[in-house]
């Protein structure tokens, strides 16, 4: 989809162009929510998954669909700020009037917050300031489809563990369609979210938090789901306060100092400040994960000292101009960059040991797939469905070479779990010698290059770092696999997923790496549809 809507916006001039205010510098399409809505919602159409609750799924839909609807005419043609809080207040009463989705506070406390009327109010605030809170802080490459994602893994693991269906595939579709939307997303970005995008995340994160936060405790449960999203919301409400004592109207005067604005005027780099964003976003979602009825209190006191240091801490370097520092900083790592990366030592040796360990990996599962799939169909039948339909995924990303040469690509990500699925199958058909074989043959190898022709760098950890390991979490908290098939096969693939990052590879060879990889990839699926 996403192909689709970047070549219509060119073709149509829906672009969004640069001015005072936004921090890119070409036009940009701004239709990328278009592509995550209609994924999402094909998805959810062809989901075979029987839900108890009727209501919830419409309300949640339809209202899905209205504020889309007013985030895509905004984006084409420009929407009053009344007018989109209309249309938010429409769609916040079918979740509440219809899907039965509020606050309730309840439990020993009664006083005036408890009653039904509040509650609708304090819900009618969040689901509205959530939706815009995702909109504002929608201003950087990568930011907001970051921290969505990162929400919707918060909402996915305390959705398994409550039991609860519909928030647990809603955050699964929306994630997946997230991934494959930061692809392009992630600066340089080539689309943006737009306020289709962004509106949309930001409702389904209010209403699903919602679904999965405590129904009833203390009263200090009202701030409970506000921990997915606690960047975007302490910079809403900080925004709101800071244009009302200008004297000016919070809800229609823009400004450009957010929290992503001022990062950037400190000199840090658009990587440096999303790997700030998304550990701040991963630890603050971490903490919800961890809750329960006896710590809330704690844990959210704890998330709310934590943001006002930031403040603080922000507050401070800009007094003390420490952009400088920051900058001298940046100039040292850029002169290691081209030091290591010069093409007289970037004799990129090691890519050939890295490329023979994955290729052995997935050459070695092709007989193993072949025998669980006739033998062992009953029983892995989810499992063979989901391997097929990551692989299918994979080869499409890999078949599209233009966009891999891009830098800070998800396509780690997404090869991180397809070898973690190929490694399941070793494991579960008693195979877990051949992973291990492969890793014991290539460390050696790849120790010897590090230590002697020091063809290895592993210089800062990139944003797609932080979402591979975030996306990891879920599991390990969970404990889905009793037999800890999943939690081995993880850890193996970590192996595979650490040498890829740490391998220097000159610019040229990159594209050669992935087309022989693609090649391998499709021959592999051919034969298996042979078989």
């Amino acid at each position: 989809m996403i192909f689709m809507v970047i070549e219509a916006s060119w073709k149509f001039n829906l672009l969004d162009h640069p001015n005072s205010r936004k921090i890119h510098k070409k036009p940009t399409s701004r239709l990328g929510g278009v592509a995550i809505m209609i994924a999402a919602l094909i998805s959810f159409l062809l989901n075979p998954i029987k839900f108890s609750d009727n209501n919830q799924i419409l309300s949640l839909l339809s209202g899905s669909i209205i504020v889309f609807l007013s985030g895509l005419y905004d984006d084409l043609f420009e929407l009053s700020a009344l007018k989109k809080l209309l249309t938010q207040i429409i769609a916040t009463s079918i979740i509440v009037f219809y899907g039965g989705i509020y606050f309730t506070i309840g439990g020993k406390y009664n006083g005036i917050l408890n009653s039904h009327g509040i509650s609708i109010i304090i819900t009618y605030l969040w689901i509205i300031g959530v939706t815009n809170a995702i909109n504002l802080i929608d201003g950087m490459d990568g930011l907001a489809g970051g921290i969505s994602f990162i929400s919707f893994g918060a909402i996915i693991t305390i959705s398994i563990l409550k039991g609860l269906t519909l928030p647990l595939v809603v955050s699964c579709l929306l994630s997946g369609a997230i991934i494959a939307f930061l692809h392009f997303n992630l600066p340089p970005a080539s689309i943006f979210l737009g306020d289709s995008g962004s509106l949309v995340l930001g409702f389904n994160i209010a209403v699903l938090s919602l679904m999965v936060s405590y129904k009833r405790g203390a009263l200090i449960s009202i701030i409970f789901p506000s921990l997915f999203v606690l960047i975007p919301v302490a910079d809403t409400v900080y925004a709101f306060f800071r244009r009302l004592l200008k004297g000016k109207n919070p809800l229609t005067t823009p400004d450009n100092r957010h929290i992503h604005h001022r990062l950037l005027l400190l000199k840090l780099s658009h990587n440096q400040a999303l790997l700030l964003f998304y550990t701040l976003s991963a630890l603050f979602s971490f903490i919800a994960i961890t809750l329960n009825s006896n710590n809330i209190q704690n844990g959210i006191i704890a998330a709310l000292m934590i943001i006002l240091l930031i403040f603080i801490l922000l507050y401070l370097l800009e007094k003390n101009r420490f952009e400088e520092k920051i900058k001298k900083f940046n100039n040292f790592t850029d002169n290691l960059k081209k030091t290591i990366f010069s093409k007289e030592k970037c004799r990129s040796k090691s890519t050939s040991f890295l490329f023979a360990a994955l290729m052995s990996l997935y050459l070695f599962s092709l007989p193993d797939i072949y025998i669980t799939l006739n033998i062992k169909r009953e029983k892995d039948d989810e499992l063979i469905i989901l391997f097929f339909l990551l692989l299918a995924v994979y080869i499409i990303f890999n078949a599209l070479i233009k966009t891999l040469i891009r830098k800070n690509t998800m396509i780690d990500f997404a090869e991180f779990w397809i070898n973690t699925f190929i490694i399941i199958f070793f494991i579960k058909s008693g195979f877990k010698i051949i992973p291990m074989t492969i890793i014991g043959l290539t460390l050696p190898i790849f120790i010897y290059k590090l230590i002697i022709e020091r063809e290895f760098v592993l210089i800062m950890p990139s944003p797609v770092d932080i979402l591979t390991v975030f996306s990891i979490l879920p599991f390990y908290i969970v404990q889905l696999s009793v037999d800890n098939t999943l939690k081995e096969a993880i850890l193996l693939s970590c192996f595979f997923y650490l040498l890829k990052r740490m391998v220097k590879v000159r610019e040229e060879k990159i594209k050669l790496f992935y087309k022989a990889q693609a090649t391998i990839f499709t021959i592999i699926l051919l034969i298996l549809t042979l078989l």
